[in-house]
């Protein structure tokens, strides 16, 4: 089933924004990186369902908890490794 139209990334819990700091951290090299790793880590989180779609290629994209990638637009899990198809189960999956 394909994504409405327009849909769009959100961030809802401080997991997932510490998430996106320390990706965003990475991305550029930034030594804080995992100082907001550290946060991240900190924070509570819900494992990964078993039957989540492309749970290993997630894991392999270091996401470690639901609440990391609730919100994320196909781009975002994309570029962490998953195909077009993968991100909008991943998208459907956790939204339904």
């Amino acid at each position: 089933m394909p994504l409405p139209d327009g849909y769009e990334s959100y961030t809802t819990t401080r997991r997932r924004y510490l998430w996106r700091k320390e990706l965003a951290c990475a991305r550029v090299g930034s030594p804080h990186a995992p100082v907001w790793r550290a946060q991240r880590l900190a924070e509570s989180g819900t494992d990964l369902p078993s039957d989540i779609p492309a749970r290993a290629q997630l894991a392999a994209g270091g996401v470690l908890a639901v609440e990391e990638i609730t919100g994320a637009s196909v781009p975002e899990l994309v570029a962490l490794g998953l195909s077009n198809t993968d991100a909008e189960l991943v998208i459907t999956f956790i939204e339904t």
